[in-house]
């Protein structure tokens, strides 16, 4: 009870310090990231895919128009006087026809390749999702980099001031004749150390910048300000895609699984069929017309139907296999999240107290310094103390908002 009431407490504290934040926010970037990321035009091609295939799909009941026309010549023909009927027996024919059939009932076919389009559509859009989420990753890991920057350039100011504190202290003790020229040296290298350090933060900085800003598509100045994100609470109801699409995938093998049953069925359609003969016979007239109601029906599915059906079920069992070995390894992601979220809870209820502490010490050793009972040397390594103490604080405190937001993405919220 003890230990939570210190996480509610830390949290309460870091929540104040990260309000009224301002800059360009880590939402903001992830949106304009994935808006300008060129697999975002995926999506727009999965959908115009989709309804090619759909259109394609519906022309199965367009009603089917066909035209034929023959000439043919015989070598040999009978004697007309032979036959029983009148017929005008020269050695050629001619014939045209025109044919109209319309789809009655294609026992579910048309159907299931709808559904199995849709399917796959799906399939290929939550893929794309897929890809687009380490986007996401990256855009979060390099913002909260230039955050820690942020801090520690924050907290190499405090440390600048410090040593000009420090200086001006030395440079009247060696004016007392209390200290010599060698502390102020020592002073003044520790002011040049600090320069280094600034320098090489700010161009680590230039370079976060610059890769944010291929990544939203936008051209970012090196002092563009950064907000720090809210603190994040563990919610429910989200979802990782990759999730989504082991669901997906599974609902294309069902599709295709009806597919090939439809295959099995009878069709039925209806036709029409207007025909011209240049030698007609005497029981059949130069122009007719036929019409009626056709069964057709390829029995042809039924010899590889269990072999078909069987490699659906492997699909299928390759998919869960799947799935429970990213829920493994996501739940084993969480609970190490979580592990670390408490760890640093924990240092920086901790980091509070030491950051006291060591304000405590330099303030005796100034003290101690002026009246010559400690060196300059204690006192600048009192000051480096507290500098890094409170470093310490402000990285453990972003490093705690990270693995906030590296667990909402674990979380897939």
């Amino acid at each position: 009870m003890v230990m939570k009431k210190t996480f509610l407490s830390v949290l309460f504290i870091l929540t104040a310090f990260l309000a009224g934040a301002q800059g360009l926010s880590l939402e903001d970037c992830l949106r304009k990231a994935y808006d300008n990321y060129p697999l975002i035009r995926q999506y727009s091609l999965v959908e115009q895919t989709k309804d090619f295939n759909l259109a394609n799909a519906a022309a199965s009941w367009i009603p089917q128009l066909s035209v034929s026309a023959g000439a043919y010549s015989f070598t040999d023909i009978l004697d007309a006087e032979s036959l029983p009927v009148s017929v005008d027996m020269d050695n050629y024919f001619l014939n045209a026809s025109v044919s109209v059939r319309q789809n009655i009932w294609d026992g579910g076919q048309t159907s299931a390749t709808r559904k199995m389009i849709n399917a796959q559509a799906e399939v290929d859009h939550v893929q794309t999702e897929v890809s687009l989420y380490s986007v996401r990753e990256q855009v979060q890991q390099i913002y909260f980099g230039i955050l820690m920057l942020d801090e520690q350039i924050r907290q190499n100011a405090d440390l600048q001031r410090d040593i000009d504190v420090v200086m001006k202290t030395t440079e009247s003790l060696v004016e007392q004749g209390l200290a010599s020229q060698s502390d102020r040296d020592e002073v003044e290298v520790e002011r040049i150390k600090a320069q280094q350090s600034l320098a090489a933060m700010k161009s680590t900085r230039k370079a976060y910048v610059k890769i944010l800003g291929r990544f939203i598509g936008e051209e970012l100045s090196d002092g563009q300000e950064f907000g720090k994100p809210a603190v994040y609470m563990p919610a429910s109801g989200g979802i990782r895609p990759e999730l989504k699409l082991f669901d997906a995938q599974e609902d294309l093998a069902e599709t295709q699984l009806k597919q090939i049953n439809s295959r099995l069925m009878p069709t039925v359609s209806a036709f029409a069929t207007g025909m011209l003969h240049t030698k007609p016979v005497g029981l059949i007239g130069d122009k007719m017309v036929l019409g009626g109601i056709s069964l057709s029906w390829n029995i042809g599915g039924f010899y590889t139907r269990k072999r078909d059906v069987k490699k659906i079920e492997n699909q299928l069992s390759s998919i869960r296999i799947q799935r429970e070995t990213f829920e493994f390894q996501n739940n084993l992601q969480e609970e190490t999240t979580n592990g670390t979220i408490e760890g640093l809870l924990e240092q920086i209820a901790q980091d509070g107290r030491i950051v006291e502490l060591r304000e405590s010490i330099k303030e005796k050793s100034e003290s101690k310094v002026k009246q010559g009972v400690e060196s300059v040397s204690d006192l600048m390594r009192n000051v480096n103390a507290v500098s890094l103490a409170k470093s310490q604080m402000a990285l453990h405190e972003m490093q705690l908002l990270q693995e906030m937001y590296n667990l909402k993405s674990i979380k897939g919220e």
